[in-house]
């Protein structure tokens, strides 16, 4: 048994500081308590989550797949989405959201629970990203959502300024309210992946037992990894992260990892296409590995640790790798992996033998050890360089 500071697990947020919860063989009971906070990434003291008020919630009992995204424990026709539908921010004021679109009807109602957060900024500003808080609805009219309280935090792309919302992705997201949820052996509670727009995140609240006897996953559902290309001698992307997608370049895109340079001739020193670098999250990620003669100077860096106290972040995405100078025999550079995405479950207690996890994907590329010396379009990156893998 192990206990914790609700603020420092921001209430079954245990993925903000782990990429993997494993309960293990044994069940295993995790309390949470009104204690200090215990340091880490998620939670503020500063902001409590509304006390429940959702007499009526629904059981949610996941057989086989549960997308909150998409599926609804409880028919409430939402053609917008499911459970946890979500909407993009188009402004903030006077304790309004104006959203980019008008929620259908049987969406959003008064009296629901929403998470609004700052996934991204852009390529000139990354303030207040990462910030969040639990809202209530008091009132709904065409594309503007009252919230019971204003919001407290700052979204805007300025310190202490909602101004320039628009020119991040800011989402209002359903945080759904269930009286108990159970995930049995062998099935699976998810969420929809950043695309970009939205996506990413797994909110929910449970009002009593949260029992996980399967996987509740945000895997690979974080910031994308870099794009490849076709080109002979191309060089790889950074991997997305909270400034935006990445572009042609072997530095970190602040948490996404660098790509790795095509196939070139520096200072005489000749070299094939190079690795992209890892994505970064709490850490940093790693540079690319490299068995060159080039003393590495065309890798792709590994992305920077920003996740700061307070703050949730999904994971960033791993820079992809560079093209060699012959594509008959050789793939393109591999494609950078996926970051994780957040898993936030506010409840008492969790009991269970299943598996909880916000995991980054490999980037694409050969088997560890493998040497197959090219004579492959489609695989063996002995002379273009593999993906580098996504924080989880």
């Amino acid at each position: 048994r192990a206990r914790f500071g609700r603020s420092a697990l921001a209430a079954l947020g245990v993925t903000m500081f782990f990429s993997t919860l494993q309960l293990g063989c044994e069940r295993v009971v995790l309390d949470f308590d009104d204690g200090a906070d215990e340091g880490g990434v998620g939670g503020s003291d500063s902001i409590d989550p509304p006390p429940p008020e959702a007499p009526d919630a629904p059981e949610l009992v996941v057989d086989e797949l549960f997308d909150t995204s998409r599926d609804e424990a409880r028919s409430r026709n939402c053609s917008d989405g499911g459970d946890g539908v979500a909407y993009r921010v188009a402004s903030l004021r006077a304790g309004r959201a104006q959203l980019t679109t008008t929620p259908d009807a049987d969406c959003l109602s008064v009296g629901d629970e929403l998470l609004l957060i700052k996934l991204q900024g852009n390529a000139t500003s990354i303030e207040n990203v990462g910030e969040f808080e639990l809202l209530r609805v008091a009132a709904l009219e065409a594309d503007e959502v009252e919230f019971v309280s204003a919001p407290v935090r700052r979204y805007g792309d300025a310190a202490e300024s909602d101004e320039g919302v628009e020119r991040g992705v800011v989402v209002l997201q359903r945080v759904p309210n269930y009286s108990r949820l159970e995930v049995k052996s062998e099935a699976v509670l998810t969420a929809s992946a950043w695309d970009g727009e939205g996506g990413g995140v797994l909110a929910l609240r449970v009002l009593g037992d949260v029992v996980v006897d399967g996987l509740v996953t945000m895997s690979r559902k974080g910031f994308r990894g870099g794009v490849t290309r076709d080109e002979v001698l191309a060089h790889g992307a950074s991997g997305e992260s909270i400034g935006g997608v990445g572009r042609e370049e072997t530095s970190a895109n602040h948490g996404g990892g660098g790509g790795g340079l095509g196939d070139q001739t520096t200072n005489g020193c000749v070299q094939d296409g190079n690795a992209g670098g890892g994505g970064g999250h709490r850490l940093a990620g790693r540079d690319a590995s490299v068995s060159d003669l080039c003393e590495g100077m065309g890798r792709g860096r590994g992305g920077l640790g920003y996740a700061t106290k307070g703050r949730i972040f999904l994971g960033s995405g791993g820079g992809s790798g560079g093209i060699d100078n012959v594509r008959v025999d050789n793939p393109v550079g591999g494609a950078g992996g996926a970051g994780g995405g957040i898993i936030w479950i506010l409840g008492q207690s969790l009991t269970g033998r299943g598996r909880i996890e916000a995991e980054g994907g490999d980037g694409v590329g050969d088997e560890e050890g493998l040497e197959c010396q090219g004579f492959s379009s489609e695989s063996c990156y002995d002379h273009s360089g593999p993906g580098g893998a996504g924080a989880g």
